[in-house]
């Protein structure tokens, strides 16, 4: 529960609330004005909190026509203070995020507001842009579509385009992680300060928090560039890997995503390459295993529509080939059936079906990876790393495009741990409490519904056949739509929400589906799930922030009636016509609210064993919001691919043990059964944890270098001539040191010519003749001379050269020449070091067959590259600076 502390803030919150509501609205916004003020003499106090919390409720209530409830308070001062905080779906997380926003915005740094998806980011800013603009805080939305950004504009109340730099020069950014990770890293790419479009990272507010800072942590956000990498390669694996026969050349380990060869596969292999006798596959000179393994497990562990999609032309895209059997029958039966306005959700081409169409060879199209195991949304733009993604191009028939060379990469967990001050919300957090204090240190507080739940979570039902729960939900879905409630039915894959959808249409049962394959339609088919009767199947519920409402939205079924009554958007709004349209509208909105309140509410039904407990609770949450009434249950069976994995040490044969005496269709009672499936999970989320700490384990090497690299190239960027020049000279004086340390050492007078014959080598080498030549004089002019001399005369000859030169405050497009050469040259040597680190990382786990510990030689190993690449891109950025001396 809440400390006195916060109640007491809540208290001052609503008195100055009364003194607020009688202010103009230059009055509101010269407030906002003082605030910024104090803020800047004495940082936030206890005082300005709540006067700032109570401004933004009143600019809510004039803009919107509501206030923050307490709880939205209490979610936002927790915010404020840097904590994690659990709100269930349907709480108001949007209008949490405003107070704590402008409090921190006030500070004129910059507020970065993270949302689920670029839909999200352009709604909320466009919501809550009135509330902002009111109180003199602009906001804006930038989008993964680099072009495509957007400021608030106040008086036409709606986004417009800008500008990436405009969209961070407001003081509320929305986005999402992926784009705000993107942006810092092209960033660190630019050759010109001005051409940076993020001001720093102060304040993140991340919504649907876990998704961000657990499932997508784990995966790098990468920029890449072209390889000349050969391709023949996997194309010529794949053919050869076609030929083989399965169990007898190779074996699967489908659960486990493991596949091996046989011995017989081996000797095959080898006789179709025409190895000799003498040679063998596994000869450390031979490439071929390597493209072998690869595209062994392309073709038997990863499967288009469940881990990837592929995406064609155009061109080859908009075919349509005859593909025959009951399935296009069901096709057109489902197009039928479904509601006016939405069209069929259609499968992909599949590059076996283009192949028949297309003129012979290769096919250009991509593969699209998807989130199998959480959103089942696609990735635009990530790929699978170490040739698995080529793999699978050569699977399907596309051209193979090389594998990228890296320029540069972060993960989301180091990407926000550079942030001053991070907060964050979700509906499903307290789940992992102890995982968030540990990875992040970050407290989780849970603030209770502004009103009780009335939904009804029922006991998950337990088959023994997945074709006996699919069944069994369908008829459940079919039973409870006939009362006209909504029906929301939750699957953990693309493959089970189209099995779903099959047995829908077989029925005759008209139906929406929503997964990686209909995500620009997302919010249309979510924002309509509440109508009456209506059955919606989605690929996991995770992160679509848009509300169900129950009986739909008013706005939909204004348009259904417009269409019906042949009314079109240019009829005149002041009608009797069109008034009379709207006032049906909002009666039937309100009718179609009370039937499916009247029914139950929204039914949520899951397929499936979610790979956690909390992707559960995801998909129940989305059913009695705000004290409406709700329903859930989930539908699982014992043929569940967790159960499968994990379940081996309960025995063989568990199937037939804990159903027996189970008639078809009939669920599994036995709490033996319950425990064996919830311990599977229990299993895969202790997996879970392990990976992403292990990650975070090697990532923080590269977090550190990173910094350092990334600290060390802005100073070049935003050095002015004369600090350019004292880096070259520090880098100059360190090689130099180098130098007398390599030729001289040991001797304290210089008079052999051995020594002093390689220091002038060297010397013209990095500094060129002009300088070495010079050298060589100065030592056959004097008998006697220190190396400390030596290095001092050295130092002081390329200064001299460098102002020859014009290197100094007088040539100031030399100097700019020389920031291009450095920062070239520092990216470049930066590319080459992180493709060596990356192998290092991919190919350390076999460190382990040797008795070695993985991270231990990690670090160890890494920091020694990270010593190698310092000495290297130093001597050569002095070999490249030193050009112009010459």
């Amino acid at each position: 529960m809440f400390s006195g502390l916060k109640n007491q803030a809540l208290r001052i919150i609503r008195n100055y609330e009364k003194r607020y509501a009688a202010l103009t609205e230059a009055e509101l916004l010269g407030l906002a004005g003082g605030f910024q003020a104090e803020l800047a003499s004495g940082g936030i106090t206890s005082s300005l909190l709540p006067r700032a919390f109570a401004v933004v409720r009143e600019a809510a209530w004039r803009e919107l026509g509501y206030r923050h409830h307490p709880e939205q308070l209490m979610a936002g001062i927790a915010l404020s203070e840097d904590k994690l905080v659990e709100m269930k779906t349907g709480e108001g997380k949007t209008l949490a995020i405003t107070a704590p926003a402008f409090l921190a915005a006030l500070r004129g740094s910059g507020v970065h507001i993270v949302t689920a998806n670029d839909y999200l980011a352009k709604r909320d800013c466009a919501t809550m842009g009135g509330v902002y603009s009111r109180l003199g805080i602009s906001c804006g939305a930038i989008t993964a579509v680099a072009e495509a950004q957007y400021r608030y504009e106040p008086r036409r109340k709606t986004l417009v385009p800008c500008t990436r730099q405009e969209a961070y020069q407001v003081d509320i950014t929305y986005g999402t992680a992926p784009a705000f990770g993107f942006d810092y890293l092209r960033d660190n790419l630019v050759q010109q300060a001005q051409d940076r479009v993020q001001r720093g990272c102060y304040f993140a507010i991340l919504d649907e928090a876990d998704n961000i800072l657990l499932d997508e942590a784990r995966t790098p956000l990468i920029i890449s560039g072209r390889s000349n990498q050969s391709v023949e390669g996997f194309y010529r694996a794949t053919e050869l890997i076609k030929r083989l026969a399965p169990d007898q050349d190779y074996e699967v380990a489908a659960l486990k995503r493991k596949a091996h060869f046989t011995e017989s596969g081996i000797t095959r292999l080898e006789k179709w390459l025409g190895l000799k006798e003498s040679q063998t596959l596994y000869d450390a000179e031979r490439s071929e295993l390597y493209y072998l393994d690869i595209a062994l497990q392309a073709l038997t562990l990863y499967h288009q529509g469940e881990d990837y999609l592929v995406l064609l032309k155009p061109s080859l895209a908009g075919k349509r080939p005859s593909e025959g059997g009951d399935w296009e029958q069901l096709a057109r039966q489902r197009e039928k059936l479904l509601p006016p306005g939405l069209e069929a959700s259609k499968p992909f081409l599949t590059l076996a079906q283009a192949e028949k169409q297309a003129k012979p060879g290769m096919l250009e199209g991509e593969i699209v990876l998807v989130d199998r195991e959480r959103s089942g949304r696609p990735m635009p733009g990530r790929r699978f790393r170490g040739g698995l993604h080529e793999a699978l191009e050569a699977k399907e028939g596309l051209v193979v495009q090389p594998s990228p060379v890296t320029y540069a990469t972060i993960s989301l967990h180091a990407y926000f741990r550079g942030y001053e001050k991070l907060a964050g919300l979700s509906g499903t957090l307290t789940q992992d409490r102890d995982t968030f204090h540990k990875l992040y240190r970050l407290e989780v507080l849970e603030i209770p519904s502004h009103k009780s739940s009335r939904r009804r979570d029922k006991k998950p039902l337990l088959y023994r056949t997945r074709q006996e729960a699919l069944e069994a939900l369908v008829s459940d879905a079919i039973r409870v739509r006939e009362s006209g409630a909504a029906v929301l039915i939750g699957t953990t894959g693309i493959a089970d929400s189209e099995a779903v959808s099959g047995y829908l249409a077989k029925r005759g049962i008209p139906h929406l589906v929503l997964n990686a394959r209909q995500t620009e339609r997302e919010a249309l088919i979510v924002a309509q799930a509440g109508f009456p009767g209506r059955i919606t199947v989605a690929t996991s519920m995770a992160g679509r922030g848009t509300d169900i409402l129950l009986g739909g939205r008013y706005e939909d079924h204004l348009a259904d009636l417009a269409q019906k009554r042949g009314l079109v958007e240019q009829v005149d709004r002041g009608s009797s016509a069109w008034l009379k349209l709207e006032e049906d509208a909002r009666e039937r909105t309100k009718r179609a609210r009370e039937l499916v309140l009247n029914s139950g509410g929204l039914h949520v039904m899951g397929l499936g064993l979610s790979a956690t407990k909390r992707l559960d609770l995801q998909l129940i949450g989305r059913t009695g919001r705000q004290g409406d009434p709700g329903y859930s249950r989930l539908y699982r069976s014992l043929e569940e691919e967790l159960v499968l994995k994990f379940a081996g040490g309960w025995g063989d044969g568990l199937s037939e043990r804990l159903g027996s005496g189970v008639e078809w269709g009939e669920s599994i009672t036995k709490r033996l059964a319950e425990t064996v499936v919830e311990e599977c999970q229990r299993k895969q989320e202790g997996q879970h944890y392990e990976e992403l700490k292990r990650g975070i384990e090697y990532d923080r090497v590269l977090e550190v270098q990173r910094t350092t690299f990334y600290r060390d190239r802005e100073q070049v960027l935003e050095a002015d001539a004369g600090r350019l020049k004292m880096f070259v000279l520090k880098l100059a004086r360190e090689e130099i040191s180098e130098l007398g340390t390599a030729w001289l050492e040991g001797e304290n007078e210089v008079g052999g010519q051995e020594g002093t014959a390689g220091l002038v080598e060297a010397t013209t080498a990095l500094f060129g003749f002009k300088i070495a030549s010079e050298l060589q004089l100065f030592l056959g002019s004097r008998k006697e001379v220190s190396e400390d001399a030596i290095k001092k005369w050295l130092l002081a000859k390329l200064e001299q050269v460098m102002e020859q030169a014009g290197l100094g405050l007088r040539k100031v497009n030399l100097s700019e020449n020389i920031r291009d050469t450095l920062l070239k040259t520092l990216d470049g040597e930066w590319v080459e070091y992180l493709t060596p680190l990356e192998e290092l990382r991919h190919g350390i786990f076999l460190r382990v067959y040797g008795g070695q510990e993985p991270l231990r030689e990690y670090q160890r190993e890494a920091w020694h590259l990270w010593a190698e690449f310092q000495v290297k891109s130093q001597k050569k950025i002095l070999e490249n600076i030193t050009v112009f001396c010459k």
